[in-house]
C-alpha cells in the first residue's frame, strides 16, 4: 500500500491511497483535501493494459490504461532515474526501527528525493520529492500482505 500527498498550492492537498499487487495490478482513490474537507475525486483499478475509472456517483468506465502499455509494479518505483547524486545523510531510530535516510538528486530535472529505509527489511517506508511547485510525501506499508484487485462487474457504455 501506499499513501501520497502532493502539495502544489497553499491550503490545497492531493490524496491518494494506492493498493499494488504484483506482478500488474493496482487500485487507488484520490481525493482533494480542502482545510479539513475531504472530497473524493475518483477511483480506478488497473489490471495490465486495461483500466477502469469511474468519478462520484458515475458508472465504471473501461479504458487502456498508458497508452496500451501494460502496467507492471517492477516499474512503479522510480527512484533510480533521480539517483545521479546519493548520499547517505542519517541513521537514526524511528519506532523501534533503524531507519537510513538517503537523498536523491538529480539537478536536470530539477528533482530531489528523500528516502527512509527500513534496515532491517530493507525497505523503503517512506519518501519525500520535492521538485518545482510540487511537494510530495508517500507512505508504505502492508508489505506482502493479502490483496485482492479485481475487475468491476458493471461497467457503463
Amino acid at each position: 500500500r501506499q499513501d501520497e500527498r502532493v502539495q502544489t498550492l497553499p491550503g490545497l492537498t492531493a490524496v491518494t491511497a494506492y493498493r499494488l499487487k504484483a506482478p500488474n495490478k493496482f487500485a487507488y482513490v484520490n481525493a482533494v483535501r480542502r482545510g479539513r474537507a475531504t472530497h473524493i475525486q475518483g477511483e480506478s483499478i488497473v489490471i495490465g493494459k486495461t483500466q477502469w475509472f469511474r468519478a462520484p456517483g458515475t458508472e465504471w468506465r473501461r479504458e487502456s490504461f498508458g497508452g496500451g502499455l501494460a502496467f507492471r509494479t517492477r516499474s512503479w518505483f522510480t527512484w533510480t532515474s533521480y539517483a545521479q547524486a546519493v548520499r547517505l545523510l542519517d541513521v537514526r531510530r524511528e519506532r523501534g526501527r533503524r531507519i537510513a535516510v538517503l537523498a536523491l538528486a538529480d539537478p536536470g530535472t530539477p528533482a530531489w528525493w528523500r528516502l527512509y529505509v527500513d534496515l532491517d527489511s530493507r525497505r523503503v517506508v517512506r519518501d519525500r520529492l520535492i521538485t518545482k511547485a510540487h511537494f510530495m510525501t508517500q507512505r508504505y506499508s502492508a508489505f506482502n500482505a493479502p490483496l485482492r484487485i479485481v475487475a468491476p462487474s458493471r461497467t457503463g457504455p
